[in-house]
């Protein structure tokens, strides 16, 4: 039977594009979608040709396809391991161009979402632009090297050298209608008109020394407009390199697009609004007003009467030009599961969410037990109390709250950190709780009164993650400054120094016997070290992108591995042998945890889902997803799902090639409360 593809930010619906009646229910396996926008920040908008589909790309580093009449998700399309910051459709439309600040350049047939070929570019560029014909990718280096690649056949050249000075430094690219001409904005105020097929800057101008931006050039290529940090845009004539019009506004320029007749110009600001600026008499002519946060990315629509916008808000916005009125917001707000842990008695899981909530989910049934509110921003780290009583969080907003586990009421606020919380961790006892941050300090706090035992500064960089000794011996801390450090959590005392991790080290787990700790790092690597001697013992390699949580099982016969790639890798500790890798995340994995009883795996992505995996079969059996106002859905591979009532209105099903709104089949397919069971045996009962 073909696996059922559910992960949020991945579900791929194939084929046809509108919903049709149906007498009963086709044969094959049903794949519920879940109409949900990006997870992270917007960074990339195209229109097709035919004015029928909108692209768009983001920090959650997918690219989504979405029909423009019915504002319906019509796929997901995943593989970048960074954020998706160009999309462009071939001329006929069937194809669909992505570019990641991976490197890499991905072609994919727009009717199935199938991926056609990849290129690889500038291994770290500091931007791209996709020809409007998806025919070319313009990529600068971050020494300012500009490079062209042509899409089909791979072939790089280089249009101009970089140079190691502070004026390289790019902010921003735009490429003419015709791909003739490319436009780089630097933070040193210049603009440099580069020619396609050239191999010099043929005009340069000056944007009075304020950091460029945003540009944007016209359909005729006559205009080049730029955008500067002070809120003034300046638009040039592009031929003869002379200031024609300056239009001014008090906050930041975050996007730029000319209307097709280059009249007209739309400015996105850092504050939220788009003005439409007549050129010649340097007026407003509307604002467009809708999204909640900074728009980063502008796009019109072929016959110039539509134009689409995308933000940090998450938002996609469709706009009717000639009115200024928003027509349609497309997709539904979902966040980041940051972090997730088990209850000791196993029943109950909290997810810690970009939307600055805790959820306690009931494992068993698959439904939420109640939200947690209090944080101000992202809620990075979640712990259990060992008794279960009590439940730690810690968050961006720089704050460790504690509530209580049973009713959800908060207990007090632990206040002092600098900067993000980013790991809080009970003591074995239940007696202290260690907090570590972006403010290079490690915070000891009495558990039962919140008073703060010691403050030090523990690392020369942001500290990431923090754990206790299962013996409470040893607290171990680690950060940026790519240490490993073994504390006596009382005194404070450093005891020893793990060297070595390559990068910047972003977890760390200790093994249930305290022998190892494992640790994640931004070498893309798990590192598995001798707790006593310090030693390394083995490096775990085969992640593609940072290794973010590391966990042991119960009986730490198994290490999980999670990260950036958005895999999920499970190493046997008791052999050499290769892991089992868990496919089914849509994008970066941030967090692990076992089940106290060893039988699950819990794991939270930035696909805004959170997967419980049946460790007997190496395979999830329900994903948990929290939608906007306290919405929510579950799901298991077999179609079978849960959700509160408004949450209905974002799903729909792909069955035998069809395509149907998810009310037709809820009756079938429906399950409130629906159970799942523990695997029998377990993997750790089977190896004992």
């Amino acid at each position: 039977m073909k696996r059922f593809l559910c992960s949020l930010t991945a579900l791929l619906l194939w084929g046809c594009t509108h919903y049709f009646s149906a007498p009963e229910i086709p044969s094959g396996p049903p794949e519920l979608l879940i109409q949900a926008g990006h997870s992270a920040a917007v960074t990339a908008l195209a229109i097709s040709p035919d004015g029928r589909w909108l692209a768009s790309g983001g920090k959650d580093n997918v690219a989504k396809l979405w029909e423009i009449r019915s504002g319906r998700l019509v796929r997901t399309l995943e593989g970048h391991t960074n954020w998706v910051i160009a999309v462009a459709f071939t001329a006929n439309g069937r194809q669909l161009a992505t570019a990641s600040r991976d490197g890499a350049v991905s072609l994919w047939e727009v009717k199935t979402g199938k991926r056609l070929a990849g290129f690889e570019g500038d291994p770290d560029p500091a931007s791209v632009v996709l020809s409007p014909d998806a025919r070319w990718a313009f990529m600068i280096s971050r020494e300012g090297a500009v490079k062209m690649l042509e899409i089909g056949t791979g072939q790089i050249t280089l249009l101009q050298p970089g140079a190691d000075e502070e004026d390289s430094i790019v902010t921003s690219m735009a490429i003419s209608a015709n791909a003739h001409w490319v436009a780089v904005g630097y933070r040193n105020g210049r603009v440099q008109m580069i020619e396609n097929g050239g191999d010099h800057v043929v005009r340069r101008v000056e944007s009075n020394s304020a950091a460029v931006t945003a540009v944007a050039i016209s359909e005729d290529g006559r205009w080049i407009a730029a955008g500067v940090r002070t809120g003034m845009v300046q638009v040039w004539d592009a031929r003869q390199g002379q200031p024609h019009r300056s239009l001014a506004y008090s906050h930041l320029v975050t996007a730029l697009a000319f209307d097709r007749a280059g009249r007209t110009l739309f400015a996105a600001y850092h504050d939220g609004p788009i003005h439409l600026w007549d050129i010649a008499q340097g007026r407003v002519l509307k604002t467009l007003e809708g999204h909640q946060d900074a728009v980063g990315v502008l796009t019109l629509g072929p016959r110039g009467t539509l134009l689409a916008s995308g933000g940090e808000d998450q938002s996609l916005v469709l706009w009717d030009t000639t009115s200024g009125r928003l027509t349609r917001k497309l997709g539904t707000n979902v966040s980041w599961a940051w972090a997730v842990a088990f209850s000791p008695d196993g029943q109950t899981l909290a997810v810690g969410n970009g939307d600055h909530t805790i959820r306690l989910w009931d494992v068993r049934s698959g439904r939420p037990i109640r939200s947690l509110l209090g944080h101000q921003q992202i809620v990075s780290s979640v712990a259990f109390s060992p008794d279960g009583k009590s439940l730690a969080s810690a968050s961006r907003d720089r704050t460790v709250r504690l509530w209580d586990a049973a009713t959800g009421q908060p207990i007090r606020t632990l206040e002092g950190h600098k900067n993000w919380v980013m790991s809080v961790v009970f003591s074995p006892d239940g007696k202290y709780l260690a907090s570590g941050g972006r403010d290079m300090t490690v915070r000891l706090w009495e558990a039962a009164t919140g008073r703060l035992v010691r403050e030090q500064q523990a690392h020369g960089d942001w500290v990431a993650a923090v754990a206790f000794s299962p013996n409470g011996k040893y607290l171990a801390t680690a950060g940026g400054d790519k240490l490993v450090r073994l504390w006596d959590p009382l005194s404070g005392e450093r005891i020893r120094q793990l060297e070595g991790s390559g990068g910047e080290v972003l977890a760390l787990a200790f093994s249930p016997d305290g022998r190892y700790l494992a640790t994640g790092d931004t070498h893309n690597q798990g590192r598995l070290w001798e707790v006593e001697s310090g030693r390394l013992v083995k490096t775990l390699q085969g992640h593609t992108h940072w290794v973010m949580g590391t966990a042991f099982s119960p009986d730490g016969s198994l290490l999980a591995t999670v990260g950036g790639d958005s895999a999920v890798r499970l190493w046997d500790m008791t052999s050499d042998r290769p892991p089992q890798v868990l496919p089914g995340h849509g994008s970066w994995v941030l967090g692990a945890a076992f089940s106290p009883n060893g039988h699950w795996l819990a794991t939270g992505s930035a696909d805004a889902t959170v997967k419980l995996w049946n460790l007997s079969r190496n395979s999830w059996d329900i994903s948990l997803v929290s939608l906007a106002d306290g919405e929510w859905i579950s799901y298991t591979p077999q179609g079978h799902f849960d959700a509160s009532s408004k949450a209905i209105q974002s799903l729909t099903w792909r069955m035998g090639g069809e395509v149907y709104p998810a009310e037709r089949y809820e009756a079938e397919f429906r399950q409130p409360g629906q159970r799942i069971h523990d695997p029998e045996p377990s993997p750790s009962e089977d190896k004992r």
